[in-house]
């Protein structure tokens, strides 16, 4: 992945680096599952990612909450249900299979949905 951005400092902002430490953080997240013994259960693999995540969340989340509608909880049910089936199956490809074979369908998350209606 290239990302292309204006040269110099004057267009530049902290915020454009959560990205790039996003990306990162997955790099060592999928890198460290293959760490896990392969005989440990997937939802075992799953706790880690998912206390992970909590714990860090958890810190920042007085700053930036905001009270949920009623009307989007069904929305939160389905991110959790895709959200954990997809880790899952991510998560347990990185364990079984080399890198090299796994990658390239990690980048078809990269290619953005046609949405009708939308012109560009």
């Amino acid at each position: 992945m290239l990302v292309v951005v204006r040269p110099g400092s004057a267009t530049f902002q902290l915020v454009a680096l959560f990205p790039v430490g996003t990306a990162l953080f997955y790099a060592l997240l999928m890198i460290g599952s293959r760490w896990v013994d392969p005989r440990e259960s997937p939802w075992t693999v799953m706790l880690y990612l998912v206390g992970a995540g909590a714990l860090i969340n958890g810190f920042l989340s007085p700053f930036y909450w905001v009270p949920i509608r009623p009307d989007d909880i069904w929305m939160f049910l389905g991110i959790a249900v895709f959200g954990t089936a997809g880790m899952t199956m991510i998560t347990q490809a990185f364990r079984f299979t080399s890198a090299s074979v796994v990658a390239h369908y990690e980048y078809t998350g990269v290619i953005p949905p046609k949405i009708s209606g939308v012109q560009k």
